[in-house]
């Protein structure tokens, strides 16, 4: 998780700063989502930082759902 919320951050900026008009989102595998990211932790962090989340179902091969903060 901090390596991947470190990389979200530096890529947020980077599109930011390139003027791009872009919605960045951090794809987590809906296992991950259900056990490490229900955690009051980790959801305040996402919304501290805006993370936006697409959620997929690795095994069925499609998106769950776009969490958006």
């Amino acid at each position: 998780m901090y390596e991947a919320l470190g990389k979200y951050c530096i890529y947020k900026m980077a599109l930011r700063m390139s003027e791009f008009n872009h919605t960045l989102y951090l794809a987590v595998p809906l296992s991950a989502y259900n056990n490490f990211f229900q955690r009051i932790l980790i959801q305040e962090t996402l919304k501290e930082y805006k993370v936006n989340l697409i959620v997929y179902d690795i095994t069925l091969n499609i998106i769950i759902s776009w969490i958006k903060h």
